[in-house]
């Protein structure tokens, strides 16, 4: 029991790292996980029942505690509880950390999440059972997909950072001594009680709708489509100040996208299992765009804007690349291993 929880919240956790980098998908590495299914189950199944029961439970009316035992394992809900220990974990431990990587040693990064998610192509692929001419179409239907929100995203989501960038940079001064004072003033313990705009509040909470819906999308990143949303530094910010009602409105706005497109690809991998299993494949392949390690970027105010693919300046810088390249492909290998030998279950489609 003991081995079997602390399994899932280091699943957790590496969902929870993978979904703070952009270009790589917390969802690609629970399907590699050997978790995606009975994640999108557990999701799907958190309704309007579970909630009458969950109320239920709170009003101490006769029966609750049967009512709630059976939502319980209707939801799967130790399961989700641990994997999102895990995730929340990571996400408070890992920001800062992932900040300092992908602003002083990006390309190693990049390399290393490039590894991992080229090797897992391999794990959804064994699992088809037929490749037609509907399943490739939609494999490369999603791979072209990807490439071009990507391409397109990038260029409008570096067009408006560099205009709220400069801008920053050139108010930090006036308004340093003002966010300070603010700042003393409202943090109490180490948290941060800012009450945003009701402007602000939508946006967020829209962003981590659309952004954590895409995060269980293997080969989608969640933070790229915050990165796309001007909503990342936000929020990494948020999570450094440990600015409590910012991450309120995240987490309210995530778990609603999270919900609704669960149910969804949760129907279609029962009704469609090859031709959805080979969407995500595309969708991981197409991925490998976003995390090329070779980039060219530029930090302003603190953000960093990544501008495109390059290929590599120097043999130094392509040596390293490789070298981490292969630490990412040993460690899938090896957690492959240790799955196998554990004897944990593999995907399958629904009946």
């Amino acid at each position: 029991m003991m081995i079997s929880m602390v399994k899932r919240f280091i699943q957790g956790y590496l969902v929870g790292m993978a979904n703070i980098i952009p270009g790589v998908s917390g969802g690609t590495l629970a399907l590699v996980l050997g978790i995606y299914p009975r994640l999108l189950k557990a999701l799907s199944n958190v309704d309007a029942a579970a909630l009458r029961s969950v109320l239920q439970a709170l009003s101490l009316r006769p029966g609750w505690r049967a009512g709630l035992h059976q939502t319980w394992q209707r939801v799967d809900a130790g399961f989700l509880a641990l994997l999102g220990f895990g995730a929340v974990v990571a996400v408070f431990s890992l920001s800062r950390l992932m900040t300092y990587l992908l602003h002083q040693h990006l390309t190693l990064t990049y390399a290393f999440f490039f590894g991992l998610i080229m090797v897992s192509i391999v794990f959804p692929y064994r699992l088809v059972r037929r490749f037609g001419v509907v399943e490739t179409s939609v494999f490369l239907a999603a791979a072209a997909l990807t490439v071009a929100l990507s391409c397109a995203g990038t260029n409008a989501a570096n067009q408006r950072l560099i205009q709220r960038a400069a801008m920053q940079a050139e108010q930090q001064t006036e308004s340093a001594q003002l966010e300070q004072t603010e700042s003393e003033g409202r943090q109490t313990l180490g948290i941060t009680l800012r009450i945003p705009s009701p402007g602000v509040a939508a946006h967020i909470f829209a962003g981590a709708a659309l952004a954590i819906a895409a995060m269980i999308l293997p080969g989608v990143s969640g933070s790229f489509i915050l990165l796309l949303l001007g909503v990342y530094f936000n929020l990494l910010r948020a999570v450094d100040e440990r600015d409590v009602i910012l991450l309120m409105i995240f987490m309210v706005g995530g778990l609603f996208g999270l919900l609704a497109l669960a149910r969804l690809v949760n129907v279609c991998l029962r009704r469609r299992f090859d031709a959805t299993m080979c969407a995500m494949i595309g969708l991981m392949c197409g991925s490998l765009w976003s995390l090329w390690p070779f980039k060219r970027y530029v930090i302003i105010a603190d953000d960093l804007i990544i501008l495109g693919n390059r290929l590599p300046a120097q043999g130094a810088e392509i040596g390293a690349a490789i070298i981490v390249f292969l630490m990412a492909v040993a460690l899938i290998l090896v957690f492959l291993r240790w799955e196998r030998r554990v004897n944990d279950s593999r995907i399958k489609p629904e009946s």
